[in-house]
């Protein structure tokens, strides 16, 4: 009933509603750099190093042109743009992603279309409504991952479509209203990325997208988040042996989230984060907590401990940024801590990020991030209430049991941009799929703390290069060509499986989605 209401919500609000803008995912990781005091952030809306982020994006004053007005909205504005006086604001544009590509002799393709809106009314309300409708085909080691999983990754659900095909829709939408100067609310359905980093170890932009209702404070240098969300264990190949007949196959779960950030200063952002998944509803028909409304983080951990129904786990984030140019940032995720085991290189279910930046002004940055999960890391005493949205991590994508070391560089002159990766993971078992729906087993250990592995692992690396050409900078269209090659060596076998992917296209830069995990 809750979906239905927000979707008839953002409906309705797509006909009066006008627009200020919420910060696309393509661009969380670029601009984050720079703080969170920029005048250009609306602050009554906003929590540092959480995202997406509200911001200013104000009607350009009308020039004379010698353009014509398909060449005006092609190369320089928005497709529709209405303003007046500032009590309202609206910008609509159609969104596509067409590319062609090939992997060894395999042709690849990627259709997307859709819309973005983006509203305001006054100062106090602001929206965002997509729909995206997609047909493509994926290079073989994702089919392979696809097919496996029943679903595509930060996405949705597919059916397939033609040979070898996929064809998937996809919705997101938010409304957040700030009643008050120290106070917000939020709406919708969407997904969120806390954090610097590319990866986040507490919570991800590259999980699916949840039904949520996140109330936000703000006093002095103190801001309060909390959200609670509506969850699903599909259990598509049966992991979790649920009883169709007695909860469905859409088995829903219940999800809050604390978020308290403290800034002494500009250049300091400090935060505690709790989370807590609840068992789904059972046969006496409880899919509620009460528990889960506990807006103050720590309290919830405490009163799991009264109940065997629900997973918590609590972190720790830090960010600092030196001279505007440098940026440390990271985090720290304890999931459950056995201090008798410690002695045997056990006892610790965590996850951990160290990561740098330094950014070339206007130019672009270098970066480096180094994330570590230990054996078990999100899974819990029930497969039922694992870390997980729709079969798929809430945090980083590969799961538990890994190691991560991401290099790269990003650069920009005027409209040209240039993007270099190169990404080493190290796991237990690749292409990882549902090891994180285990409950938790020591005896089960392939990672055992932050020390190390005591079998063999699995070795992936990624090497993405990426060269495009911003056709409408206000719409973020472009004009891209990528090259990237994936080595895989597993375990069982020594022999590397070697992928050349090309791809040439146009496409709107909102939305990510990650292919670099398994």
């Amino acid at each position: 009933m809750l979906k239905q209401l927000i979707a008839s919500v953002l409906i309705i609000s797509c006909f009066f509603s006008k627009a200020q803008n919420i910060s696309y995912e393509e661009d969380v990781f670029k601009k984050s750099i720079h703080g969170y005091n920029d005048s250009v952030f609306n602050n009554s809306f906003n929590v540092p190093m959480l995202f997406p982020q509200v911001f200013i994006d104000s009607l350009k004053k009308e020039e004379k042109s010698n353009k014509s007005l398909v060449g005006r909205k092609l190369f320089d504005e928005h497709f529709v743009q209405i303003s007046e006086n500032n009590k309202y604001k609206i910008f609509l544009d159609p969104v596509f992603d067409f590319r062609m590509g090939t992997e060894d002799k395999n042709t690849l393709y990627k259709n997307t279309r859709g819309f973005i809106l983006n509203g305001q009314i006054g100062k106090n309300l602001v929206l965002r409504s997509e729909f995206y409708e997609t047909q493509t085909t994926l290079p073989s080691y994702a089919s392979d991952w696809v097919d496996t999983m029943k679903f595509i990754p930060g996405m949705i659900r597919m059916k397939p479509f033609g040979d070898n095909g996929y064809d998937y829709g996809a919705v997101f939408g938010q409304i957040i209203w700030s009643p008050l100067k120290n106070y917000s609310v939020r709406l919708g359905y969407d997904r969120f990325h806390i954090g610097n980093g590319y990866r986040s170890m507490l919570l991800s932009d590259a999980s699916q997208p949840y039904t949520f209702l996140m109330n936000t404070y703000h006093f002095g240098k103190w801001s309060l988040s909390h959200n609670i969300a509506s969850l699903y264990n599909p259990d598509f190949n049966d992991r979790l042996n649920i009883p169709v007949s007695e909860s469905g196959i859409y088995q829903q779960k219940w999800f809050s989230f604390t978020y308290l950030t403290y800034s002494p200063s500009d250049w300091l952002n400090l935060a505690l984060f709790e989370s807590c998944v609840f068992m789904p509803k059972d046969s006496s028909g409880i899919s509620f907590y009460p528990t889960s409304l506990i807006p103050l983080p720590l309290l919830i951990t405490v009163s799991n401990s009264l109940g065997k129904n629900r997973h918590s786990m609590i972190g720790l984030q830090a960010n600092a940024v030196l001279k505007n140019k440098i940026l440390f940032y990271t985090q720290l995720a304890a999931d459950k801590i056995d201090f008798s085991k410690i002695k045997y290189q056990q006892g610790i279910q965590g996850a951990l990020q160290l990561g740098a930046r330094y950014n070339f002004m206007d130019r672009g940055f270098v970066f480096g991030e180094l994330n570590i999960a230990t054996n078990n890391a999100y899974t819990s005493s029930s497969s039922w209430t694992a870390y997980t949205q729709h079969d798929q991590p809430l945090a980083h994508p590969t799961g538990q049991q890994f190691k991560e070391c991401i290099t790269g560089i990003h650069w920009q002159k005027k409209l040209l941009m240039l993007d270099l990766s190169l990404n080493y993971i190290w796991a237990g078992a690749l292409p990882v799929t549902d090891n994180y729906f285990r409950a938790d087993n020591y005896a089960d250990t392939l990672f055992s703390g932050f020390y190390g592995s005591h079998n063999k692992h699995d070795r992936v690396v990624y090497m993405n290069f990426q060269i495009a050409y911003l056709i409408n900078k206000e719409t973020r269209f472009a004009a891209f060509a990528r090259l990237t090659l994936r080595d895989f060596k597993g375990a069982l076998n020594p022999t590397p499986e070697n992928t050349l992917v090309y791809e040439l296209g146009i496409r709107h830069i909102i939305r990510k989605q990650y292919y670099d995990f398994f």
